[in-house]
């Protein structure tokens, strides 16, 4: 179980900064809704056992 969690925190961190987008620099609405729906997505693919 914790192993998912961090693995989804790492996809959750990683994959905004791969895409060319920065979660901390620039917080844009329509960013932070994108990021916020792979959060779920991930959590989703992912649930907790």
């Amino acid at each position: 179980m914790l192993e998912k969690f961090f693995y989804a925190t790492m996809i959750t961190l990683l994959l905004p900064i791969l895409l060319g987008i920065s979660p901390f620099s620039k917080p844009q609405s329509l960013n932070f809704q994108e990021i916020t729906w792979k959060n779920n997505h991930i959590q989703n693919t992912f649930p907790e056992t």
